[in-house]
Formats: C-alpha cells, sequence, structure tokens
C-alpha cells in the first residue's frame, strides 16, 4: 500500500504505508475505531479505495471486489468461518476447489484420502469423513485456514481471529499460522490484543484516527506495545471527558440562602471525570452541604444536569438520574443479609441489565466478566461481614453501576490504611470513565493525590479554590 486512503462504510483510514512480504505476518492494532478494520475489510471487497495506490505480487489493483481479490490468492475472515452445513470435511475441501467440471468424475476415496493428507501434514486432528458442525470455534478457524492453503492462498487476512479463544486455542491457531509463514503464505492480523501473535509476528503497525502512529519493525520492540496501548486508551480517556466538558453546564450543583441566617451564596460547578474535595476546619460546612445533597431538611437548592434543572426530593430521586449519595458508615446499612454477594452488588442495576425482568440469568453472565471484574465473582457467596469486604462490595457495586455522579461524605476521613488504598483505586477508575466526584472531607491528607480541584470554606462561608501551585506544593 502507497499512500493508501480508504473510506470504510462507518470511518475511513488514511495515508496508509504498508508492506507485507511473503512469508511474513504483520500485526494491525490499536484501539477501538483505530482504522484497522478498514484495512482489513478492504480485502473483502468492502471500503473504497479512494487515493493512493494498492499492490499485490507487484502488480497494480484498479478495481477492488472479492472476486478479484480470490482471484489474486487473497482471502479473508473474520469471526466464524461459513461453513456449510451437513457436509463432511473433505467434501466441503473439495467442492470449493476451483474447475468444477472434472471434480464430479472424482473417487471418493481418493477425494478422503487428499484430506486426510492435508490434515496430517498441518498437524491437525481432524478426520475426511468428519461433519464441519462437530467442530468448536478454534477447530473451524483451523479447518478455513487449511482450506484457504489448499486454495493456494498467498495472502490470508484475519480481523479478530482471537475473539472468543482461549489462550491454549490462540496457541493451536498461532502454530498453524507459523507452519504456514514457513511455507510461503503471509498474513496480515488486525487485532486489539497483539500481544497473543508475538510469537509469530515480523512487525507490528500501531494505528490510531485512521492513521499509522508507529511501527514496530523488530521483535525486540514489541515490549512497547503495552506502553502504546496505554497512551492511546489514556488519550482517549482524556478527549472523552474533555467533549463531556464541552457541554453546557454538565453537572452544577448551585446553593441559596445557607442556614443561620447568612446571605452569602456559592455555587460549584462539579464536571465530568473530574475529582473535586472539599473540606473546612469546621466540618459544619460539609454537613449543610450534605444535608442539602440528601434532602433531610429543606432548604433552597437548584440542582442542575448538563445545564437543565432536575426536580429532586429524596436520595431515590437522584438515583433516577444516577447519582449516587455515599456517607461513611452507610455500607452495612445498604447491604441485605437475605441477598447473596451478587445480589448485593448488581442491585442498584438490576433494571438496566434486564428491563425485560429476567435477571438471574443475566446477572449469572455479567459476573463472570473476568475484564472488568478481575475474576469471576462467586456470585451465590453470602453478603460480606468485615468491614473493608464491605467497602470493596460497595466499590464494585458503584464502578458497575456507573453513575454520572458520586457525591462521598467522609469516607477516606474514617478509613484505615488499606480501605483508604482500596478507595483511591475506586476514585481513580471511575473518574477515568467520566463520573464526577465529590469529595466532603474533614481530613484533607488521603484527598491530596487523587483531586483535580481543591475547595475550602471558611468562616460564614468563604469559598477558595486551591491553586494548582499550591496544591502540588500540597501534594509534597
Amino acid at each position: 500500500m502507497e499512500h493508501l486512503t480508504i473510506q470504510g462504510v462507518h470511518r475511513s483510514a488514511e495515508d496508509i504505508d504498508l508492506l507485507v512480504r511473503a512469508g511474513e505476518c504483520v500485526l494491525l492494532t490499536g484501539l477501538n475505531n483505530a482504522g484497522a478494520k478498514e484495512v482489513c475489510e478492504l480485502f473483502d471487497g468492502r471500503g473504497i479505495a479512494e487515493k493512493g495506490k494498492l499492490f499485490l505480487y507487484g502488480k497494480q489493483i484498479t478495481e477492488i471486489q472479492r472476486r478479484i481479490m480470490k482471484r489474486q490468492r487473497v482471502f479473508y475472515l473474520a469471526g466464524r468461518p461459513p461453513l456449510f452445513k451437513d457436509i463432511t470435511l473433505a467434501e466441503y475441501l473439495f467442492l470449493l476447489r476451483k474447475h468444477p467440471i472434472w471434480k464430479l468424475k472424482a473417487n471418493k476415496r481418493i477425494m478422503h484420502q487428499q484430506a486426510n493428507t492435508l490434515f496430517q501434514h498441518y498437524k491437525l486432528d481432524f478426520q475426511a469423513e468428519q461433519k464441519n458442525t462437530s467442530l468448536n470455534r478454534v477447530e473451524q478457524q483451523l479447518f478455513w485456514l487449511v482450506w484457504a492453503a489448499d486454495q493456494n492462498a498467498g495472502l490470508i487476512v484475519l480481523q479478530e481471529p482471537e475473539t472468543g479463544l482461549t489462550a491454549p486455542e490462540i496457541h493451536q491457531l498461532t502454530e498453524l499460522i507459523f507452519q504456514m509463514k514457513e511455507e510461503g503464505i503471509s498474513f496480515l492480523i488486525g487485532t486489539g490484543h497483539p500481544s497473543s501473535f508475538f510469537s509469530v509476528a515480523d512487525h507490528v503497525v500501531f494505528m490510531q484516527g485512521g492513521k499509522i502512529q508507529k511501527k514496530l519493525l523488530e521483535p525486540l520492540d514489541f515490549h512497547l506495545c503495552a506502553d502504546l496501548m496505554e497512551s492511546q486508551l489514556e488519550n482517549s480517556l482524556h478527549q472523552t471527558v474533555e467533549n463531556k466538558r464541552g457541554k453546557v453546564g454538565d453537572i452544577c450543583i448551585q446553593y441559596k440562602n445557607l442556614r443561620e441566617g447568612t446571605s452569602h451564596k456559592f455555587d460549584l460547578d462539579l464536571r465530568y471525570g473530574e475529582v473535586m474535595t472539599l473540606t473546612s476546619p469546621d466540618s459544619m460546612w460539609q454537613e449543610i452541604l450534605w444535608e442539602d445533597l440528601t434532602f433531610k431538611k429543606k432548604s433552597e437548592v437548584l440542582l442542575l444536569l448538563n445545564g437543565t434543572p432536575i426536580s429532586c426530593n429524596s436520595v431515590t430521586d437522584l438515583m433516577k438520574y444516577r447519582i449516587v449519595t455515599w456517607a461513611s458508615g452507610e455500607a452495612s446499612d445498604r447491604l441485605f443479609d437475605n441477598l447473596n454477594y451478587g445480589e448485593n452488588l448488581l442491585l442498584p442495576s438490576l433494571k438496566r441489565i434486564s428491563r425485560s425482568g429476567f435477571y438471574q440469568k443475566n446477572a449469572s453472565y455479567v459476573l463472570q466478566d473476568e475484564d472488568f471484574f478481575g475474576i469471576p465473582l462467586a456470585e451465590d457467596d453470602p453478603a460480606p461481614k468485615s468491614r473493608y469486604e464491605q467497602l470493596e462490595l460497595m466499590t464494585k457495586r458503584w464502578e458497575f453501576f456507573h453513575p454520572r455522579a458520586i457525591l462521598m461524605w467522609n469516607i477516606f476521613s474514617n478509613a484505615d490504611a488499606e480501605e483508604t488504598e482500596l478507595l483511591k483505586r475506586f476514585v481513580q477508575n471511575i473518574s477515568k470513565r467520566g463520573t464526577a466526584v465529590l469529595l466532603l472531607e474533614v481530613e484533607l491528607s488521603e484527598c491530596l493525590d487523587i483531586s483535580h480541584e481543591i475547595i475550602l470554606l471558611r468562616e460564614e462561608g468563604n469559598m477558595r479554590i486551591m491553586a494548582s501551585e499550591e496544591l502540588v506544593e500540597a501534594r509534597k
């Protein structure tokens, strides 16, 4: 590819310079919408090459269609291969070969012999008379690769082949790819998990925003993949938060006529992805703010969500807008002994999990998500009794619920060292995902390294925002 611009179905890839030699494997990777998918789909005849040039085996390709790609010995696979039902593996291999006229005269015994010879060559435990419906997901991909090799493939393009596969299954896949590379077959693999294919990769190409960001041409440099991916993720999260901050209003809490007859008025603008800590030498002002936010006493409070006033009279009303309140000591009050671990964790999220009311099946599926929870959770375990385990369950509950804003009162001030580290990880995780966090704390020291903004309330409600250089110095 030379300076190729591809207009895909939903987005485009621009100025793509890419070279795949015979017997090489090149990985295209990046975060979602990076442009790797559009490059891979071009070899399936999807997308339009608007600018630049595409060469296959040294010849320029001016017309990009699926039938032309197959004629040029280019094969594309995304997900499960399209296998015919109720035919044997030998029949599948035989029926899709070229020159269909003489195929009808072939001997069935020879057809099975050739299929078994092919399977033995690639060290696959398949039988010619085996039905293709008996193959699992990875076996279907392995069989499809053998079929493509039998069709004299020159370039095989795989789009996210690791999807749905376990680590041992990915190892099976890479072993076959390695053997085919030695036979001169080239591979172009679009993947979000490049480390799964380092063992067979010759080069790794990182893409971002539809453009090539960096090329790692030597296997010794592949360890940089994790840093590049993390950098892309941070930039993506930062951009998401900045986009949300561009909305008028975001979350704004405006107070009028505070207690004790004071007419002082101050506003608080809490933005998406921001951690704001409000403190004062006297905890009275935090208590006033908390009682107003939780509607424990009547007060003139105007609450705006994304610039629009909302009417709330209780904490339950706030939950409807995905605004969560969490006070110190409430963990034990908000967990129910008659519910198991999974039910307590998912309680606020049940309606979002299944609006039709079939909670149990969907809940069991959700709790097995290792990417989110780290390890599959034992949903049938009883509700935890220790304070740390209760706090851990509450953090998982709200992290899964993903609130727009969470308002926390003296959670850090009443936590020990181990609980503080747990709470810090929780606040950092949800703020990176765009949740606005308001901390009302008497003890400020534990909030310095996670706060974006600190507000000091003085006597009679005078408010001062700590300058950035002061915040840096305080952290020291």
